[in-house]
């Protein structure tokens, strides 16, 4: 019996400490090289996600840049249509109103006495040519609005090209009339009358309906631009 214990006790026991003891050392080991291994695939991770991460803001950065640009790039055309349809606007306008509501310097007595000029006829060529100028603008108005539709919002497009037609037909009419009458005798007092109906029908459409039309038209153009009103 004491044989058998010692051989447990020299043998047996140590040998089962050993294999338990690698085993622990074993385990051991294995769990380092996975720890090792797992920071080392995270660093590389880490690596790789930076770099996809500078990347992308580099990508991202260039898009808003070239965004801002082509921004930038679409503004300055709009402002630059906006102003070159309300100058040609406004060049209508100041014609129309000279038409509607101006006056030509009145004829001096002495003038009209010897025959030199009379009233009516001073106004006869001072409203025809304001009636031309007038006709032209709109025509002009009409092809400046076509040249930059792209940039001008549907309907004040509408707005302006309906005012510009509104126009060419009043004041072409008037010319138009004296042409014909021209070219068939010589007498213009006999259409005296019918052109000042025609100027009139003008100037209450000048003087009435045109000014909310023209003040809706501003507004709009305003806010495009990004101008408050003064």
């Amino acid at each position: 019996m004491n044989d058998v214990m010692w051989f447990v006790e020299t043998f047996v026991y140590p040998a089962i400490g050993g294999v338990a003891g690698a085993l622990l050392i074993g385990q051991y080991l294995a769990q380092k090289l996975l720890e090792h291994r797992f920071k080392k695939d995270m660093a590389k991770f880490q690596a790789v996600l930076t770099e996809k991460t500078e990347n992308l803001k580099s990508s991202l950065a260039i898009f808003a840049h070239e965004r801002n640009t082509q921004n930038s790039r679409v503004d300055a055309q709009t402002a630059k249509a906006i102003q070159t349809v309300y100058t040609a606007l406004s060049v209508l306008l100041k014609n129309a109103r000279e038409f509607a509501n101006g006056k030509p310097h009145p004829v001096s007595a002495l003038d009209e006495h010897e025959g030199i000029d009379s009233q009516e006829a001073r106004d006869f060529r001072f409203y025809r040519e304001k009636a031309e100028l007038t006709s032209n603008a709109a025509r002009q108005l009409e092809s400046t609005l076509l040249d930059n539709a792209i940039f001008i919002e549907s309907d004040v497009y509408e707005k302006i090209e309906n005012l510009s037609n509104r126009f060419y037909e009043l004041s072409e009419s008037y010319v138009q009339t004296i042409v014909a009458e021209e070219c068939g005798r010589d007498d213009i007092e006999e259409i005296i009358d019918d052109l000042k109906d025609m100027r009139v029908a003008l100037s209450d459409y000048y003087n009435g309906e045109l000014t909310k039309l023209v003040d809706d038209i501003v507004k709009v153009f305003r806010d495009r631009l990004g101008i408050e009103k003064i």
